[in-house]
């Protein structure tokens, strides 16, 4: 599973310009639970991302690997990073 997250990771921040960041992380008392923070440039973005040939092939090869998804739509209050 954690092949194919990262393959699909990089390939949409690489390929994709509105897919600004996308970070995993598993449950440190559960490793086997993964969640996952994305960051786009728009709803629209989003949509494009989700319809994207790597993300379709995730879906795929993932599908029977996962037992439950939940997505939890989120409104920025603050982001912060260091400079490049």
């Amino acid at each position: 599973y954690k092949v194919a997250v990262k393959e699909e990771m990089d390939d949409a921040v690489r390929l994709e310009p509105g897919v600004l960041a996308i970070y995993s992380v598993a449950e440190k008392d559960r490793p086997n639970s993964l969640r996952f923070f994305e960051i786009y440039a728009s709803d629209e973005a989003y949509r494009l991302h989700l319809e994207s040939p790597h993300f379709k092939k995730y879906v795929a090869t993932t599908q029977k690997m996962i037992r439950s998804r939940k997505l939890i739509e989120t409104v920025p209050v603050q982001l912060s990073a260091k400079p490049r």
